[in-house]
């Protein structure tokens, strides 16, 4: 997903190098950003921009790459955040198997 942003960036004339790539990534996932879009924004241009002339170069790279997976990725992190950070703890299996239950009553009871 984010390897779109990054080819992007570089597209568009940014100077990105793998130290700035996997600094950004570091910073996500120590949760920087707190699952905001203008502080993953900010965040990605502070620490992969290294010139206020490049601005604009990564702000046409982050208009034309984020729009395009920023649904799915704030999506996702709903999800997570209700599943991991939620009152009870539920696993992927328990829910998973829990679903398959509902189909088999549902298909019994018709």
């Amino acid at each position: 997903m984010f390897s779109k942003f990054f080819y992007t960036l570089k597209d568009k004339g940014l100077e990105v190098s793998l130290s700035e790539w996997l600094t950004l990534q570091e910073a996500l996932q120590q949760g920087l950003c707190h699952s905001s879009l203008t502080e993953f924004y900010y965040l990605a241009r502070m620490i992969l921009v290294k010139s206020e002339t490049e601005f604009d170069k990564f702000d046409m790279a982050f208009d034309v790459k984020f729009s395009t997976y920023a649904v799915p990725m704030i999506t996702g992190e709903i999800k997570r955040f209700l599943r991991d950070d939620g009152m009870i703890k539920v696993s992927r299996s328990l829910k998973e198997s829990g679903a398959k239950m509902q189909k088999a009553r549902e298909k019994l009871q018709a």
